[in-house]
């Protein structure tokens, strides 16, 4: 599947990619579908950048009021060193805000924008991760339908526009980990004549604990004597619901179980 559209500056071409479904993200449900760049600082959003000299950061904490966030409401970011210079991923509102409802993917107005000022490394990929408490989701190209029950219509990652010397670039993208729901809508019907059939037991494929981007074509993603590497995308996230503390220790009492069964029948390993 290929998204291809202009943005501000160069034409930036996103191909998006098979899913990646295991192993899957076990949630509670989902919460809220209004989820700003920084609330995915308390909610522990994660990013790992990995270079052209094969290095990574490891993950990287979201965080707000720092560098770029401080004078910026709803903002976070995740930051770190490369080569001479620094990355920064940055967002800025509510991830899934649109003009139209009918066409989410084409009318976003709430970028993430990331920005590398080495000059000597380049960023070759990003990987985002939900963790726990945040979904990727996505919007299936059916304008209106829920698909997971909590969630809204989403939107896929989309190119908005990018900027350097070595643009136009090309990036690939992957979801991993679908999301599958263990709490009071477990087994439920995913939402919407797309999703016929699903249930949230399996993943309805709207939600996604994992969400990855790679530079695939172009030049490098790195700064250059003219200017730094800017490469701005959308893509909607939606907060996970928290289990209350009993909850928890009842799953986890019945996992413990189904373990301790296995382990005492005979011939099962």
């Amino acid at each position: 599947m290929l998204v291809c559209l202009a943005g501000l500056a160069n034409a930036g071409t996103v191909n998006i990619g098979a899913n990646v479904n295991a192993p899957p993200d076990l949630l509670y449900g989902i919460s809220s579908f209004t989820t700003t760049g920084a609330d995915m600082a308390a909610l522990g959003l994660t990013v790992t950048v990995h270079f052209s000299d094969a290095s990574s950061t490891g993950p990287i904490a979201w965080t707000t009021n720092v560098g770029a966030c401080t004078s910026a409401a709803l903002c976070g970011q995740a930051s770190g060193a490369a080569g001479n210079g620094t990355w920064t991923l940055t967002e800025t509102g509510d991830t899934g805000s649109v003009f139209n409802s009918a066409n989410p993917n084409g009318t976003a107005f709430h970028p993430w924008t990331l920005t590398n000022t080495s000059t000597n490394l380049a960023i070759t990929s990003i990987d985002i991760n939900g963790g726990f408490n945040i979904s990727f989701d996505r919007n299936n190209f059916t304008a209106g339908e829920v698909g997971t029950p909590g969630s809204a219509g989403g939107i896929d990652y989309t190119f908005f526009s990018e900027s350097g010397a070595n643009s136009p670039w090309t990036v690939g993208v992957t979801y991993s980990s679908i999301v599958q729901i263990f709490g009071p809508d477990a087994g439920a019907a995913c939402q919407g004549a797309f999703y016929t059939g699903l249930t949230t037991t399996t993943g309805c494929g709207d939600e996604w604990g994992k969400l990855t981007f790679a530079f695939t074509a172009g030049g490098a993603f790195q700064g250059t004597a003219a200017g730094d590497a800017v490469w701005r995308f959308f893509q909607d996230t939606d907060s996970v619901q928290a289990p209350e503390p009993l909850t928890m220790a009842l799953v986890g009492l019945g996992l413990i179980s189904i373990i301790a069964y296995r382990k005492r029948r005979p011939g099962v390993v």
